[in-house]
């Protein structure tokens, strides 16, 4: 889950590298599985604490990296106060858990994660190469044959006819001209 990258900032040119997570998603999952809770059931407040201390720990991130840790941050308050409400199902049949949403934000970021490492691990191993066979179609002839004798007067030459053959387009005017007098009588 934690890797070591270098960022790059493109106003400075300076090079930083920061122990991150692949997005704020990356984070939060390093975050459950060190509590080693179960994925459905992630205790809102332990892990925004969590999650908050990490920013206010972390210096070297870059601005706009910031911004979407922050944003989860203030999605993990919004479900922590969501839970915090008093909820009666007698009377509210659509009740939802609020953490159902970001559960499957967490689960298919899980799914891709795997995905990557997968396919990552295949790319330099060489396991899911696949080439094509040769195409067996070929032209009658060369491009000396095709091009021939063409010069750049020649190509000049048709490009203006075809320019010439082209109808010019029609312009229609949508803008109609209104008077201040107009618009005032309008009004009234």
């Amino acid at each position: 889950m934690e890797r070591t990258e270098q960022q790059v900032s493109e106003n400075l040119g300076l090079v930083y590298t920061t122990a991150g997570f692949e997005g704020p998603l990356g984070l939060l999952l390093h975050l459950i599985q060190k509590a080693e809770v179960n994925i459905y059931d992630i205790p809102i407040a332990e892990i925004t604490e969590q999650f908050i201390a990490y920013l206010e720990s972390e210096e070297s991130v870059l601005l706009g990296d910031l911004t979407e840790f922050y944003k989860m941050a203030a999605d993990l308050l919004f479900i922590k106060s969501r839970m915090l409400l008093p909820v009666d199902l007698e009377f509210d049949e659509e009740y939802q858990d609020p953490r159902q949403e970001l559960v499957e934000r967490l689960l298919e970021h899980q799914r891709f994660k795997k995905y990557t490492d997968l396919l990552s691990g295949t790319a330099t191993s060489g396991e899911l190469f696949i080439s094509r066979k040769p195409s067996q179609f070929r032209l009658p002839f060369g491009d000396e044959e095709l091009f021939g004798e063409v010069t750049l007067d020649d190509l000049l030459q048709t490009f203006r006819k075809l320019i010439k053959q082209i109808a010019p387009s029609k312009v229609f005017n949508v803008y109609e001209s209104v008077t201040v007098n107009e618009k005032i009588a309008l009004m009234q």
